[in-house]
């Protein structure tokens, strides 16, 4: 049995477990449960005291943090290890992972210690890279182990919890698309209605989105 902790502002939320067998269970933190303003994960991972998730809706949430595609083939090629095992990439990546979350092998989890590994770099630099036709993941990767910061911003930018549809609902990464079972627009509208509290704003928020999307081709909405 691995664990990884998942921090809130260097707070530790939960336990996230990988068994024997390879599936993934979470569970909540009871300090966290009691602590005012705290808040779940995703709607599918509710507080409960206790309580253990099981491998889909745990795998729900954290499968959709990771980055696909050429991102992952980057940092595959920089550690020269496959990162297939998302508990293992959370390992290695999991405190630069989208959202509000930090995830990390160390229980004690220090905030100065996650600073001193990310380094700073001017946006002259990333432009620089940008004109020479440089792939700028490759670029960060390859000149900055990965992990870097807006030279000034660094401690200054607050990040934000935020949920997908995929993770909202309960659906898996290669799920996202509704040919592989995935949600649909009636779907993710009745999430809006369940979770919103301005169903009206926020559903043509959405529909604007889809609009757009479809205006200029971008079928995907990626």
């Amino acid at each position: 049995m691995e664990t990884l902790f998942v921090f809130y502002d260097h707070r530790l939320v939960g336990r996230l477990i990988k068994n024997a067998d390879a599936t993934l269970n979470f569970s909540y933190e009871k300090n966290w449960i009691q602590e005012t303003g705290s808040f779940p994960l995703s709607p599918r991972l509710d507080l409960e005291v206790d309580k253990v998730f099981d491998n889909r809706v745990t795998r729900s949430f954290f499968d959709n943090l990771l980055p696909e595609g050429k991102v992952r083939e980057h940092l595959e090629k920089y550690t020269g290890k496959s990162l297939t095992d998302d508990f293992q990439f959370l390992r290695q990546f999991g405190v630069d992972c989208a959202g509000a979350f930090l995830i990390s092998p160390d229980e004690h989890l220090a905030k100065n210690k996650v600073d001193q590994e990310v380094d700073e770099i001017n946006i002259e630099e990333l432009v620089k890279a940008y004109n020479e036709h440089k792939n700028l993941m490759s670029y960060v990767v390859e000149n900055h182990n990965g992990r870097f910061s807006l030279a000034g911003a660094q401690g200054e930018i607050k990040r934000h919890h935020q949920v997908d549809f995929c993770q909202a609902q309960g659906f898996l990464s290669g799920e996202k698309y509704e040919e592989d079972g995935g949600p649909g627009l009636k779907e993710n509208f009745n999430c809006i209605r369940m979770l919103s509290s301005s169903y009206t704003h926020d559903a043509q928020k959405y529909m604007n989105w889809i609009s757009f999307n479809l205006l200029i081709g971008n079928n995907d909405c990626h």
